[in-house]
């Protein structure tokens, strides 16, 4: 992720060029980092993969899931109540050749229905849902082609 986002503090995005921080209130450790807890567990939760586990666990894997985030903040650009801006990027890379076989990107934009704090987390909840059912169901299937073109 970008420095920015590299961080616990929950971004604002009050015009196009400036990205500012809600004070006194963030996530439990740094965005990327629960964002990619999440990620396992929702592959975890598919009971489609044998073993699932970021790149720290050690696990040899026949797929590696690269991902980017390049969007995570509430944005008060168009009017008072937030919209909730996610972008993911990814790769598939096949291991041990490090080939990518596929990428994609994964936005949502939701619009949170007061400037409410806890709506707007509900709102940053429901987004990052979206955007990591999509991605695991991408992977998912990108894989099992990768896996039927090779056999």
């Amino acid at each position: 992720a970008a420095a920015g986002l590299n961080s616990p503090r929950i971004a604002i995005r009050q015009s196009p060029f400036e990205l500012d921080y809600y004070a006194q209130v963030g996530w439990i450790t740094r965005a990327p980092e629960m964002i990619q807890t999440l990620i396992v567990a929702s592959f975890e939760n598919t009971d489609r993969i044998i073993g699932v586990g970021r790149d720290v666990v050690g696990l040899r894997g026949n797929y590696v899931l690269a991902t980017d985030l390049r969007h995570f903040q509430a944005e008060t650009i168009e009017g008072p109540n937030p919209q909730i801006r996610i972008r993911l990027s990814a790769r598939l890379v096949r291991m041990p050749q490090r080939l990518i076989v596929a990428g994609e990107n994964f936005e949502a934009l939701f619009q949170s229905p007061s400037n409410r704090f806890d709506d707007i987390i509900e709102t940053f909840d429901e987004a990052l849902g979206h955007v990591i059912k999509r991605l695991v169901q991408w992977t998912l299937r990108m894989g099992q082609d990768d896996y039927v073109r090779r056999s």
